[in-house]
């Protein structure tokens, strides 16, 4: 029904990665921790090891790595790409991170935290940065425009280099599901 959703392939082939590498050397820059120390050494023993069930603080693992894997949901979202598709990429970049953004073993919890808590929270902050675009309701476009790239910086972003020809494809006023 309708016209075929539009896409853009390169945006999030090359956003996930770079956005992994500028924090990997965030981390390496802010911390300097054996765990920042990432080598093609440790990027081999993560591929051929096995995956561990780490421990980091709550604020990490149900915090932190939600809103990590927010970013890749939101590359991926913002291309034109469904929810199912955007989750992909929140996997890829997870699984990514995972294997090369660290130099401790790979975690399964966190590839799940990660992969699913930034596609749940990606999508929230996808709707409603669009939300804020799309409806006045006496709000200045300059207030609604500075919401929406607080909420969504990749979005915007990527909103911006495209002139807005992807992420809106399927965006509706209407949830998706109402339940009380």
């Amino acid at each position: 029904a309708g016209a075929p959703r539009e896409r853009q392939f390169l945006l999030p082939l090359v956003e996930i990665p770079l956005m992994n590498i500028a924090l990997t050397l965030n981390n390496w820059a802010m911390f300097n921790e054996p765990w920042t120390w990432v080598t093609m050494d440790t990027i081999a023993a993560n591929l051929s090891g096995g995956w561990e069930f780490d421990t980091d603080d709550f604020d990490i693992n149900n915090v932190g790595h939600p809103y990590q894997g927010s970013y890749p949901y939101l590359a991926t979202r913002s291309a034109g790409y469904t929810f199912w598709q955007g989750m992909l990429g929140a996997g890829l970049g997870s699984f990514m991170w995972e294997i090369a953004g660290e130099a401790e073993p790979p975690s399964i919890n966190d590839m799940i935290t990660t992969t699913f808590g930034g596609s749940f929270l990606g999508e929230a902050l996808h709707r409603t940065s669009i939300a804020l675009l799309r409806s006045a309701n006496g709000w200045p476009y300059w207030l609604r425009l500075t919401g929406s790239i607080l909420l969504n910086p990749v979005g915007s972003f990527n909103r911006w280099l495209t002139d807005g020809r992807y992420d809106l494809a399927d965006y509706d006023d209407e949830a998706p599901l109402l339940a009380r």
